[in-house]
């Protein structure tokens, strides 16, 4: 629990950004969540942006993306405090909101650090729009490891299909999540404790990004599941 309130502290620059850029910048984290290429590269231009010193390594990496691909990273770090003057990002261009720009690397290097097929489960439950879901199951999951699945907030996971990527994802963290008749239990497998953080702390930045739009949407699908 206290690790969930310093991610809510963590990323209060997402949280202060107008509605418009908010869902710019998950609209393209989405795309970045199914590209794996992509999302490399984004990590090395930002380690780089950070690091005040652009390598090879970046440059090689954004010349090897496709014109679509580099339109996205462009796109991304526009959005997230970065000055692009020319085409494409470059030695020349400067960071203009430190604080963004430090909290959207803080995302970005956690989802470069997820397993294989993690980002994929992920971006997944994004179009679900089940992500307001994740996160109140995991903030429930951390006072106890059972919670309560009649939570109208986690209606959603109710539907089978839905609940299996969810697992998928889980898992991939390695948390093993099991579904009872009434409940839900989650058991963080021995010695792990690296990936089910980096999930916490996906979840909570994609969230942030999405909350206002998603509870809307995750709303009307409590109302609607109420009327079945």
């Amino acid at each position: 629990k206290q690790a969930t309130l310093h991610l809510e502290r963590s990323f209060r620059s997402f949280a202060v950004l107008p509605a418009q850029q908010q869902m710019a910048l998950f609209c393209i984290l989405q795309k970045i969540l199914f590209d794996e290429e992509l999302l490399r590269a984004l990590e090395q231009v930002c380690d780089d942006v950070a690091g005040g010193l652009w390598s090879s390594q970046a440059i090689l990496a954004m010349e090897e993306l496709t014109g679509s691909q580099q339109q996205d990273l462009t796109a991304f770090l526009k959005l997230v405090g970065y000055r692009v003057q020319g085409e494409h990002p470059g030695p020349q261009d400067e960071v203009s909101n430190q604080k963004l720009f430090a909290t959207a690397y803080f995302l970005v290097s956690a989802l470069a650090e997820m397993p294989d097929n993690a980002t994929v489960f992920l971006g997944t439950c994004c179009k679900l729009h089940v992500i307001p879901s994740l996160c109140h199951l995991l903030h429930a999951l951390s006072d106890d490891s059972v919670c309560d699945f009649q939570d109208p907030t986690l209606a959603p996971l109710r539907d089978t299909e839905r609940f299996g990527i969810v697992q998928r994802l889980f898992a991939s963290a390695d948390i093993a999540l099991e579904r009872m008749q009434f409940s839900a239990k989650a058991t963080i497998l021995k010695d792990s404790c690296m990936f089910p953080l980096i999930l916490c702390i996906t979840l909570s930045g994609l969230y942030t990004l999405s909350k206002e739009h998603e509870e809307h949407l995750c709303q009307s699908e409590v109302h609607a599941t109420s009327q079945d």
